[in-house]
Formats: structure tokens, C-alpha cells, sequence
């Protein structure tokens, strides 16, 4: 991209400093070949306080740091480019996504709604009107932009995003159709299956739903979550990790700090900004990959993982990492690649903890294989004998998915329920609606999956659910290209 641009950004050069403009373009080049984006940034800034009336410039900045996952970065040079040309359109569309995603949706809207005008035939700025006004509650008037934008093109994220409003609005039969075409088109989309579960549940079509809510489950087997072990052992003396210095810990506290705004693309950013000062530091890596584990990126999340292990941090860091790795394989199929490691992790632990995590993987994976769940049984007992108070609900979840999946529903809702009320996950509340649904209780079925879908952030009127899907999938930013440059 930047070799595209390049010649055109030192043609627009405007100044007395020509040289020191092609120096700073020079010195960028050489550090994307390098592949280190931070430092051809900063060069390019400093060619930009050189030439601030260079709109080629301003945009590619605000560009790139978008696709590096940091819109606040990006906004100011975005800007910058509509105060020197107000009707471009890239810079529009990105301006307004980064306005709705900041919760600015007036001036998103209207941001938009210029785009809007200048590419009608354009797929973003469709979408992207109909996510404000649904999360404002105005879903009847988000119906039409969202149509609008699947007239353009039918792709299985809006198809989502409408049958999302038509299930709030309680319109579950127009709902399942969206959400089917979704699935059609995306067979791998867990989250449209896992609302389309409730879609067909309200409609009294059990069979039917609970297919979709195991075919969500397959496609993204909810075992214990590097996340959810943090969680439970953070903020005590359990989990003891190395102190981070210098400029990395501001960059790890700013992480950290967007991470609780549920801006996992911007952690993302600043982890591995800090992660490039201090490579080999453990509290840096587990948090880097607490936030692959959250975004599902499964290659970064196993060689991060794995990276840790090779450290040897200690057996408790050990365990998690493992933990995390074994999520990783978990999700590729890798079942007997995850239990090789997970038996390497029972043999050589010391401390309850350690069990507990390795014969709780042990045991789901083996349930998920549903080749052997008689050992599947018993190593889920062997988890909960040895388990901690803090991660008692981890191997009743497992134990409860083993009777699951033997066919035991009542044993299943038993340990399930019980797991639920110790510390309640999205993960083990979908489990849990899946054996009520099965042992036939269909009204206590339909509450808990209510509960896990407010838990897991999608009962939040479309907002975080529909904002994740824009941010986080290529193939809708992409669409910002289907209007015209100006």
C-alpha cells in the first residue's frame, strides 16, 4: 500500500524541506520492509507536521492506523482529511464507524449520512446508519437502512445484524429468516446460529433449536477460557506475575484501560506495542493473549501460549498457559494434540491448581471426541476432587457436559446448574439451556438462555455485539472501497 502511494505523497510535497519530507518517506519504507509499522509511522508523522495540507498523506496515516486496530489514532488525521476535502468518501465511512464505535452517534450519523449521499449504492454506510438507530433503541427505523444494505450485498454479517433486530423487536419468524440465509451463506457463524437457537425456541421449535445451539457449540466448544482462569485468580496472591517497567507498563496500563471499555482491537494494539519494548516478559505475553483468546485469533493465541511455556514461568503461569494452548488446538479439532499436552501437565504437577486444570482438559476434550466418556467421567471427577474453591465451577461445568453428553440430562442440569450458581459464564449457561432443553424443560430453557446471552454481551440492543462484528470482520471494512473515492 504504501509502495502504491508513495511517489504520489512526494509529489504533493508543498514546503521548503523537500529533502527532510523524502527522508522521513525513505525512512518509512525501509521500516515496512522490516516490518516494524511503528517506527514507519512515526516517520511519516514527522513527514506530516512538514506538509499538513497533504490530504494523500493525512489519509494514508488515518488508514493505516486503522487497520492496526488503532481508530484513535486514526481519527485526527481523518479529520484532518475532511477539513481539506469534506466529501471524501473513505474518510467519511472510517470516521463515522470510529464515532459510532466511540458511542458518538450524532456525530456519526451525520458523518454517514454524507457518505451516504455521495455513494447511495455504497454497503457501509447502510449498515452502519441502521446499527445507530437500533442501538438507540429505534429498531423499526434501522429495518430500512439494514434491508438496504443487504440489497447491496447480502453478506452473512448484516444478515445478522437484521435478523438480530427482528429478534428484539419480538419478531422471531422474520428473524430465523435472516438468521438461516446467515448461516447459509456463513456455515462457520457461530453467533447467528446461537441466536437463531433462540429465534426457533421462541417459536416452540425445539428440535430445530437445539441443532443450532449444538451446531454454535461445535463450532466454538465453550470449555474453561485462559480469560475465565484469569479472572477467578487476578487481583490475588494466586497468580503472582512479573512487574513490567518503563515504557511497556504505560502501554500495558493503556491496554489494560481499553480493555475494560471492551476494546479489545485497541489492547491488542498497545500489547503489542509493549510487547516489542519487553518480548520476553510473562505478564505481557498472558495478557496478549487473554485478548487473542476474546478475539478468537487461535494461531497468535497457540504460538503466544506456547511461548510462555517455553519461559517456564513458573507452575502456576505453566498450568494457564497450557490452559490457553490447549483452547487453541480445541478449536482447530486438534483434541489429541490438546490431551497429549494436558497428560504432560497432570505428570509433572505439584499443586492442586495444576491438576485441576489438566484433568479438566482432559476430561472435555474427551467428552467433545465422545469416544471414551467413561474416562471422560472419571477424569472430570478426578478435577473436581482436586479443584480449589476459586475453580470449583470449572470441573462441575465439565462434569456436567460429560453427563451431557452421555445422554444424562437430569445429572447434566444438576452439575451444570450448580457450576452456574458458584460462578455463572456465558459458556456454562449455554450447556446448561442445552440439557433443560433436552430433559423437555422448555420455559426454564428459554431463561438461562436469556441469562447467557446478557452475559456474553448480545442482549446489549445489538450495540457491543453488532459494534464487534463491524470492527472486528475484513470482509464488511473491506466494503468501504464499494463507494467512490471523492
Amino acid at each position: 500500500r504504501f509502495a502504491a502511494v508513495r511517489d504520489r505523497l512526494a509529489a504533493l510535497y508543498e514546503g521548503d524541506k523537500k529533502d527532510a519530507f523524502q527522508g522521513y518517506l525513505a525512512e518509512a519504507e525501509q521500516a515496512f520492509l522490516a516490518l516494524d509499522s511503528r517506527r514507519a509511522l512515526g516517520a511519516l508523522e514527522h513527514a506530516f507536521r512538514l506538509d499538513r495540507g497533504n490530504v494523500e498523506l493525512a489519509y494514508f496515516l488515518g488508514e493505516t492506523y486503522w487497520n492496526d486496530g488503532d481508530a484513535e489514532a486514526a481519527l485526527p488525521f481523518l479529520a484532518r482529511v475532511l477539513e481539506l476535502e469534506p466529501r471524501h468518501y473513505d474518510a467519511l465511512v472510517y470516521s463515522g464507524v470510529i464515532q459510532l464505535e466511540r458511542g458518538a452517534d450524532e456525530r456519526a450519523e451525520e458523518l454517514l449520512k454524507r457518505a451516504a449521499a455521495l455513494a447511495p449504492e455504497a454497503f457501509l454506510p447502510q449498515l452502519s446508519l441502521g446499527t445507530i438507530h437500533a442501538r438507540r433503541g429505534e429498531l423499526a427505523r434501522a429495518v430500512p437502512f439494514l434491508e438496504r444494505a443487504i440489497e447491496i450485498d447480502p453478506a452473512p454479517q448484516a444478515l445478522f445484524l437484521l435478523g438480530n433486530v427482528f429478534y428484539e423487536m419480538g419478531k422471531s419468524s422474520a428473524a430465523i429468516t435472516q438468521l438461516t440465509a446467515a448461516v447459509k451463506r456463513d456455515p462457520s457463524f457461530e453467533e447467528a446460529y446461537d441466536l437463531l437457537g433462540l429465534a426457533l425456541l421462541e417459536r416452540g421449535w425445539n428440535v430445530r433449536a437445539l441443532a443450532a445451539f449444538r451446531q454454535a457449540q461445535r463450532l466454538n466448544p465453550r470449555s474453561l477460557r485462559y480469560a475465565d482462569v484469569v479472572r477467578y485468580l487476578s487481583g490475588s496472591d494466586a497468580l503472582p506475575l512479573p512487574e513490567v517497567g518503563g515504557e511497556a507498563r504505560a502501554l500495558l496500563a493503556q491496554g489494560d484501560e481499553r480493555l475494560g471499555r471492551a476494546d479489545r482491537r485497541g489492547a491488542l494494539t498497545a500489547y503489542r506495542k509493549a510487547l516489542a519494548l519487553d518480548p520476553e516478559n510473562p505478564t505481557l505475553l498472558m495478557s496478549y493473549a487473554l485478548v487473542c483468546s476474546e478475539l478468537e485469533l487461535t494461531q497468535e493465541l497457540e504460538t503466544v501460549a506456547r511461548k510462555v511455556l517455553e519461559l517456564a514461568p513458573g507452575e502456576r503461569l505453566e498450568a494457564t498457559a497450557s490452559a490457553a494452548l490447549i483452547e487453541a488446538l480445541r478449536s482447530q479439532g486438534r483434541f489429541r494434540e490438546g490431551n497429549r499436552i494436558g497428560q504432560r501437565l497432570l505428570d509433572e504437577a505439584r499443586s492442586s491448581f495444576t491438576k485441576t486444570i489438566a484433568y479438566y482438559e482432559i476430561a472435555y476434550n474427551l467428552a467433545e471426541m465422545e469416544e471414551d466418556l467413561d474416562r471422560a467421567l472419571e477424569y472430570a471427577q478426578s478435577s473436581l476432587e482436586h479443584a480449589p474453591d476459586e475453580l470449583k465451577p470449572f470441573p462441575l461445568a465439565a462434569l456436567g457436559w460429560v453427563h451431557y453428553k452421555r445422554r444424562e440430562f437430569d445429572q447434566a442440569v444438576d452439575f451444570l446448574a450448580r457450576a452456574s450458581e458458584l460462578g455463572p459464564t456465558a459458556s456454562t449457561l449455554s450447556h446448561l439451556g442445552m440439557a433443560l432443553l433436552a430433559a423437555g424443560k422448555e420455559q426454564e430453557a428459554k431463561e438461562v438462555f436469556a441469562r447467557a446471552r446478557q452475559l456474553a454481551g448480545r442482549g446489549d440492543a445489538l450495540g457491543s455485539t453488532m459494534m464487534g462484528l463491524m470492527r472486528e470482520s475484513a470482509s464488511v471494512l473491506q466494503r468501504v472501497r464499494r463507494g467512490p473515492r471523492r
